[in-house]
Formats: structure tokens, C-alpha cells, sequence
């Protein structure tokens, strides 16, 4: 029954209650206010509006997790507010009200002297009234249901108010037919409670669904309201076709290991699928995900991936997996940093709206992108669930009772990796099955993925998994795909250039990949080919992240056209010799088939990585006869190693930059593996290999015991890091999502926005720009225009800060951007000089220190003048780290 606040009803109100007029009663209290700024929605009504809401949504949730929270759930969700009933909210919101019915009260809201916290007043009065300490998860849910919870609860003493606070819970009680006692007690995972809460609260203050000005709906008309809302939002359970084989959704019969890692997926659990690239383990994750949907055991999926661009392309691909299982086509998500820039230019094309695949808008804010039954997106944004941060348990809510994909985990280091095992950790809580992939996973780092109960197992490919309830374990090998033998040498740096055979092999019609650990690396090499070779000898490019959006994206495109799959008609635009030199990118985004690699001495695991684009594709006919990776020292070390310095600076002048990007002990544990091999066989290879290099027996000198020691006291101190970081429950930050740190990055970097002029208003509060790649755009302090954002995203280039760079950030911010990004994000604007490519701050006129072409993009001055003097440079210089291009 629904509980209608009349004249009459307020009297035997009063009078039952001996009611003093001390306060404004429950039942005329308010909680929304109208566009006029009048009172509108009463609390009561909110509440039970966000109770009905939560009924909806515990439907949607799969059985095992819909169980991890207790039956009196919408009830528990309704008490979110009870702290509105309260002087000081009433007070700061609806004087008026206050003054009417608590005159005494209206002075002490005026001096300051009562808290407008809703929340920790909620908090507080549910304790007074159960008894409960401030642990549990109803209180903690209450405090914390805008985002963070505060360090403490402060006691209230607000007399007759809280008698009110405790005729609404009542209230509430009857309205969902709950005894409030038991429920209030009841057990549950905090996140999840405060999560549905969050949510419910959400769709219930949206004025679309429940505008603030109409009547109080009657029970049935606000749950129907209610679940109107949540289908209007997105909330949808998912309609998959039944029964459709591995041949139905991809067009092709699943190979033998996906075939039996296929037939252990039946029921949730934590998987490990290791398996060598090119083999199918995404194929065989999506079709798990889907039949472990199909059977009720799952809501949804989240496919979760190292950067924005593997993003990107996987997005794709599940976009397609959808349209082929899913009744009428699904929506997919897209869930990074910068998804926005996709789903607006899919917008603008139109074809996603026509085909019905856009998500609804509900969901475009970050926090709420997890919630969408089908997401793609950065490792990131799942990892946040287990950061201190706001919001934190809204992104739980959102994974729990999914499949979630965790995709190229090995490509993590030890800060990232901590907050991966704590995230797997949390998922097995929330009800999810865990499929974990990974062409290059040690034994260690599988076994800290699973914590104390992993399984053990040494074979390659290797499916391990430990089942949800029974928690059996499996281990099984796979039957691995043909072998495939490259060939292995090195090349001594000092003694004659890497790049001569690298074009020599161009010449011969061979198609090569040149691999630098560094963007400066890339640079120089880029730069010395051009000076060998004759003018358009043959195609010749270079591939980092330090170019602009608009030049990448270009740049990969031609690229994977040249050196990707060959077409199933037509021409084959395969150019008959060409040189691409590249950074890490390529490791994991970059369809790149090459017929002849270079690369700099990497860890093995990095190595091995990179030999997925050496004869990636079949192909009828190649200029070599077989595969080879040359191997570049800057200096070969004696075969004894006895004049290899232990010191990481004096390393560098044999193992290169890489020392300054990799563990200096990995590095020298996979020069001493592969030095005398002269074939390396995969995937045969692959397990020995990685388990030689990340052994935890040392060899017994004191080279290797000083590197050991190095590298240990910075993984310890990465994991101390990550801990640090975490959320023990929930959220005691209130700061937003965009400071959290799910990467550590010792080298900062600041972003450019590269124009070749910019004409300010003399109002200063428009301007009118060309930028970078030739787009003119007009920007507005006050208006902001989403085609207009795009086009100044992808005209950025991150660099490393300088001095010059340092004051600029620290002293002036362009303002006429601030309808485009960030606070913390706003790039400084540089003009670009077309015949120099020097960057000048505009403004100032100061020269930046960089240039850039769209050749090798952003280019450090300093370097380039290195260079011609073959000085490496120094530690200080983040041009010379992993390019890791804060792609997340």
C-alpha cells in the first residue's frame, strides 16, 4: 500500500506520535526540488521510488550473484536518504518548509550549526535506530551512496528529527513489506550494496523518469515507472540465439585446443588460456562468454585490454560477435579514456544509430560505462573498481555476475600487476568467470593470478582454471599448432650498423620490420635510413606515439594496408621491398606481417611477442626462404661477461636503451638464454624460455646478484605503491576517477595542441584556429561543440616536459579550452613553423625545445643533436623509456 500524506493523515500522524512541532515531518519533507527552484519529489516518495528501481534491477542479475545480496534489498536501498529528513538539508534546499513548521531550527541552519550531509546523517540515524556499527554494509552503503565514504560518521543531535527519521524507515518497512529489524541486520557485499543503491538512486533522481513536480505515484504505477526507466536506460537482460556452434558465430571450425579449452569453460570459474599468438584465444574467450551467457550463468561481458587502440579493434570484433549471437543485435561498449572521440564519429556517420547498436546515452559518463550489459575497453576502467577512488563500488556493481575477458596480461609490470591479481581476486567475489589471456605468462605470474589455490602446470598451450563452488582445478594441455623454426642471430652495433642489412634485405625485395626500444631509438634509425637510401628506393616509414591522432591513424593505416592480410580478392597491395621502423606499439596493436625482422635485445617474453609479426599471414611466396629476428647489441659482451658493468648507466653502452626501459637483469638473463641459439622454435620454445629468464635461481655471481637485488627493490616497491592505492571496502577519496593511477609512470609527459594559427576575439571568449592537419575550427569559452573537441584531440602529441614546458603548465592555462578538456588535462597550444616544424608556445612566442614533422613526429631538439654525435643521451630523458604512449 502506498502511504499518501493528506491533512487527515498528518493529524493522526502527529497525534499518534505526540508529535511536537520541532521539526517538518516525514511525510513533508522533500527531497527534489522543480526547475523553478519550488519543492518538489517528498522523500518518502524518492525513496521508495529508488527502492522500485532496485527491484528491477536485482531481476537483471544472474542467480549467484542476485544471491549474494539478501531479498530485503530495494528496501535496504530505499533508506539511501532518510538523512533528508534533517534541518540542514531541509534548511539549504527548502527554507521555506523549515521556516514554516521548525522556526527554532531555521538560526542554528543560518549559523552553520547543523550538517547539510544528508548522507552521514542517514548513516548516523540507521545506527542509532538498529543498533549497528559503522562497518556494516547498510551504513557504509548510506554514507557512501554519492561516491566516497567520509573518514567518520559525526553522532547527530537533532532530537524530533530523528523521531521522523525513524517514522520514514517504518514507513519504508510497510511500503515493501519488510520487517525492518532482520532486514537491516542483513549480510552483504559492501560494493554491490552501495553499487545497486548508487544506480537506483541515479535513475530515480533523473527527472525524465520521475519529474519532481508531478503527484506521488501509487505502488503499481511506480514500479511500472520504474522499469520503464531501467528500459529506457539501457537495463536489459540479454536475448541470445540458442544453441548456434563455433562454426555459426565465426564461419569457421574451432581448432583443436580451442576445441578443448571450449569443453572445460561449462561452468564459472577463474581461467588461464595461454597459447601463442595467432592462435585463437579471443575467438575461443567470446565463444565461452556466450554459452556461459546462454546458460543463465552470466549477464553480460567486459573484455578488458592492455591500450585504447587494442580496444578499439577488439571492439570491433565483438560488435561483430554480438550481431551474430544476440536476438534483434546488441550494443557493445566502448570503455576508455577517450571513447567518446569512436562513439561521436560513429554517430556522425549514422550507421550505428540506423543499426540500433549505439548504447543509449544513459551510459556515456565513465563511471557508468561498466554498467552496460556489453563492454569493450582499457584494463583501466575495470581496474579502478579496486582503487581508492570515487565511485569505485559503481564499476563493481557493473562487472559483478559478467565474463570478464583479461587480455594480454603479461604485457604488465609489477605496480599494474599487483591491482590485476586484486581485481581477479574481486571479480571471483562478485560472482564473474575470469577468462585470462596470454601468449607469454610465466608459471609465477599464473599462479599470483590465481593466489593460493593455483593450479600447477608446466605444458604449452596450457589451459589452468579453477571452477566456481566445487573450486576443482584443472590443468590441461593443448594441443599446439605446427611449429614454426626462426632463425636467430645477432648483430654487434659497434662494429657495423644494424639498418645496412635492413635495406640490404629491402633491396632484395624483402618486406622488414625494424623494432626500437625507444622513440629516439626509432628516430635516428628512421633518419639514417633515409640518409642511405636513394630517393623512393622503396617505401620507408616510422611508427610511434609521439604523432598527433590524425597522423597515426594514418600512418597505421597505410601500413596494415601495405603489410597486413593478404585480401581474399583482388590485388595484393604488398609492396615488393619496404622498411617500417617501430617501437613497442607494434607488440600488440598493429596487424604487421613482415618478412625479415630487427629488433633491439629485449626481454624474452617482449622477443617473443614480437616474432607474432614475423610471417604472420600464409602467404604463397616470400623473398627469404625462411623466417630470421636479428638481435641488435649496442656492444656484444665478452663470453665470459666479465666486462659488463653493473652499473645500469654503463650497462647501456652494451644492452642499449632498453636498460633504461627494462629490467638490466631480464635483459642479461635472455642475452645469456638465446646468445647461442642459433634457431628458436615456437611455440616449442616458448615456456622453456620464459621460465630460464624469470627463474628465481640466480647465477652465482655478483653481476647477476646486484642486478637481482636492483630489480627486486623496485618491483617491492611498485607492489607497496599499488597496495597503497587500493580501496580496503569503499572509497574514502571524493576526488574524480581521472587521478587515479592504474599505471605507474615515473616520466610525466604534457600535451601539445598543434595549430598552425590561432586568431583570439578580442572578448577573448572565442577564437578561430587552423590546426595541425589542416582542420579549421571555431572554439568557445562557453559553447561546447563535440566536432569541435575531436578535432582538437587528435592534433595532441604528448612529449616529455622541459623547463620551458614546466612554467608554461604551472602558469598559465588556456582558458578559451576549458569547454574541451580537463582541468588537469588542458594542453598548451604551440604554433607550428610549416618550414622549420619548430614549436613555439603560443602566446609567449618561447620556443619549446621540440619540433615536429609529420615524418617523425614530435622530435626533441636535443636529440636530434645527439645523435649526429651518437651520444645515448641520459637517464633523466623520458624520450628514451618505453613508449607506452599513455595509451589507456
Amino acid at each position: 500500500m502506498c502511504i499518501f500524506y493528506n491533512k487527515a493523515m498528518f493529524s493522526k500522524h502527529c497525534k499518534s506520535n505526540n508529535f511536537i512541532m520541532g521539526c517538518i515531518p516525514f511525510g513533508e519533507c522533500r527531497a527534489k526540488t522543480c526547475s523553478d527552484g519550488s519543492p518538489g519529489t517528498f522523500v518518502f516518495d524518492h525513496c521508495r521510488y529508488s527502492g522500485y528501481v532496485a527491484e528491477g534491477l536485482l531481476a537483471l542479475l544472474p542467480v549467484p550473484v542476485r544471491n549474494l545480496l539478501p531479498p530485503e534489498t530495494p528496501f535496504l536501498v530505499s533508506l539511501h536518504d532518510v538523512g533528508k529528513v534533517s534541518p540542514g538539508f531541509e534548511g539549504k534546499y527548502f527554507i521555506k518548509l523549515l521556516r514554516k513548521y521548525a522556526p527554532s531550527w531555521e538560526s542554528l541552519f543560518i549559523n552553520g550549526d547543523v550538517t547539510t550531509d544528508h548522507a552521514t546523517i542517514g548513516a548516523r540515524s540507521l545506527q542509532r535506530r538498529f543498533g549497528l556499527l559503522g562497518d556494516h554494509p547498510l551504513i557504509s552503503a548510506v554514507a557512501a551512496h554519492h561516491g566516497f565514504r567520509p573518514s567518520s560518521i559525526l553522532a547527530t543531535n537533532d532530537g524530533p528529527w530523528q523521531n521522523e527519521r525513524v517514522e520514514l524507515i517504518r514507513a519504508l518497512a510497510e511500503e515493501f513489506g519488510i520487517a525492518p529489524e532482520s532486514a537491516a541486520k542483513a549480510s552483504a557485499p559492501v560494493d554491490l550494496l552501495t553499487g545497486i543503491t548508487c544506480v537506483a538512486d541515479w535513475i530515480a533522481s533523473d527527472e525524465e523518469f520521475f519529474p519532481p513536480n508531478e503527484p506521488p505515484l501509487s505502488s503499481d504505477d511506480g514500479r511500472k515507472r520504474a522499469a520503464n526507466a531501467l528500459v529506457q536506460c539501457g537495463f536489459v537482460r540479454p536475448s541470445f540465439r540458442r544453441g548456434l556452434s563455433f562454426w555459426d558465430v565465426f564461419g569457421f571450425n574451432p581448432r583443436p585446443a580451442q576445441s578443448a579449452f571450449l569443453e572445460e569453460i561449462s561452468s564459472p570459474g577463474v581461467y588461464v588460456l595461454e597459447a601463442p599468438m595467432g592462435m585463437g584465444k579471443t575467438e575461443a574467450a567470446l565463444y565461452a562468454a556466450y554459452k556461459l551467457v546462454e546458460a543463465g550463468c552470466h549477464s553480460g561481458l567486459y573484455f578488458a585490454l592492455p591500450t585504447r587502440l587494442t580496444s578499439d579493434r577488439i571492439h570491433d570484433r565483438v560488435r561483430a560477435f554480438l550481431q551474430a549471437v544476440s536476438i534483434g543485435g546488441s550494443a557493445v561498449k566502448l570503455a576508455h579514456g577517450q571513447a567518446w572521440l569512436k562513439e561521436f564519429e560513429s554517430g556522425a556517420e549514422g550507421s550505428d544509430r540506423e543499426a540500433g547498436t549505439r548504447p543509449p546515452p544513459w551510459f556515456n559518463p565513465s563511471k557508468r560505462g561498466l554498467l552496460f550489459p556489453f563492454a569493450v575497453g582499457t584494463i583501466d576502467q575495470a581496474l579502478l573498481a579496486v582503487l581508492n577512488v570515487k565511485h569505485s563500488f559503481v564499476r563493481s556493481f557493473g562487472l559483478a555476475g559478467k565474463v570478464v575477458v583479461l587480455d594480454e596480461v603479461h604485457s604488465y609490470d609489477a605496480y599494474t600487476g599487483t591491482l590485476l591479481d586484486e581485481l581477479v581476486k574481486r571479480l571471483r567475489e562478485l560472482g564473474c568467470t575470469v577468462i585470462i589471456l596470454s601468449a607469454t605468462l610465466t608459471a609465477a605470474r599464473r599462479a599470483a593470478l590465481f593466489g593460493s589455490d593455483a593450479p600447477a602446470g608446466d605444458g604449452y598451450p596450457l589451459l589452468a582454471g579453477v571452477r566456481a563452488g566445487t573450486e576443482e582445478r584443472i590443468v590441461r594441455s593443448l594441443e599446439p599448432p605446427p611449429s614454426r623454426s626462426v632463425r636467430l642471430r645477432w648483430i654487434d652495433a659497434s662494429a657495423m650498423s644494424p639498418l645496412e642489412e635492413a635495406v640490404a634485405k629491402a633491396r632484395t625485395g624483402c618486406n622488414v620490420l625494424c623494432i626500437a626500444n625507444t622513440v629516439a631509438t626509432a628516430q635516428e634509425w628512421f633518419r639514417s635510413l633515409k640518409a642511405t637510401m636513394a630517393e623512393n628506393e622503396f617505401p620507408v616509414g616510422l611508427l610511434h606515439s609521439k604523432f598527433t591522432g590524425t597522423d597515426r591513424e594514418r600512418i597505421e593505416k597505410d601500413w596494415m594496408s601495405k603489410l597486413g592480410k593478404p585480401p581474399k580478392t583482388g590485388s595484393d597491395p604488398r609492396p615488393c621491398g619496404s622498411i617500417l621502423v617501430a617501437t613497442q606499439i607494434v607488440e600488440q596493436s598493429v596487424d604487421i606481417d613482415a618478412d625479415w625482422m630487427l629488433s633491439e635485445l629485449a626481454p624474452a617474453d617482449m622477443l617473443l611477442q614480437r616474432l607474432g609479426r614475423l610471417w604472420r599471414h600464409d602467404r604463397e611466396a616470400r623473398p627469404v626462404s625462411e623466417p630470421e629476428l636479428a638481435v641488435v647489441c649496442a656492444r656484444m659482451p665478452a663470453d665470459d661477461l666479465s666486462d659488463l658493468p653493473s652499473d645500469t648507466k654503463e650497462l647501456e653502452s652494451f644492452f642499449g636503451r632498453g636498460v633504461w626501459v627494462y629490467a638490466p637483469y631480464i635483459l642479461l638473463r635472455t642475452f645469456e638464454t638465446l646468445r647461442d641459439r642459433k634457431v628458436v622454435c615456437v611455440p616449442d620454445d616458448i615456456r622453456p624460455l620464459l621460465e630460464i629468464v624469470y627463474s628465481e635461481t640466480i647465477p652465482d655471481s655478483e653481476l647477476h646478484k646486484s642486478l637481482y637485488a636492483d630489480m627486486k627493490a623496485k618491483a617491492a616497491k611498485l607492489r607497496q605503491l599499488a597496495r597503497m592505492g587500493e580501496a580496503d571496502s569503499l572509497p574514502t577519496r571524493d576526488d574524480n576517477e581521472e587521478s587515479a593511477e592504474t599505471r605507474y609512470n615515473s616520466r610525466p609527459t604534457v600535451s601539445l595542441l598543434l595549430v598552425r594559427d590561432l586568431d583570439a576575439a578580442a572578448s577573448r571568449s572565442a577564437a578561430s584556429a587552423t590546426l595541425l592537419d589542416g582542420q579549421s575550427v571555431s572554439i568557445s569559452l562557453f559553447q561546447r561543440n563535440f566536432k569541435v573537441t575531436r578535432a582538437l584531440y587528435v592534433n595532441l602529441v604528448q612529449v616529455a616536459p622541459n623547463d620551458t614546458l614546466r612554467e608554461e603548465k604551472l602558469n598559465h592555462r588556456t582558458e578559451i579550452l576549458s569547454q574541451h578538456f580537463f582541468a588537469s588535462e588542458t594542453p598548451l597550444v604551440c604554433l607550428w613553423d610549416l618550414e622549420s616544424g619548430a614549436l613555439r608556445l603560443q602566446g609567449s612566442g618561447a620556443d619549446t625545445g621540440y619540433r615536429y614533422t609529420t615524418e617523425l613526429g614530435a622530435v626533441r631538439m636535443r636529440n636530434e643533436e645527439a645523435s649526429s654525435s651518437h651520444n645515448a643521451g641520459n637517464a633523466d630523458d623520458p624520450d628514451f623509456f618505453f613508449d607506452n604512449g599513455n595509451d589507456w
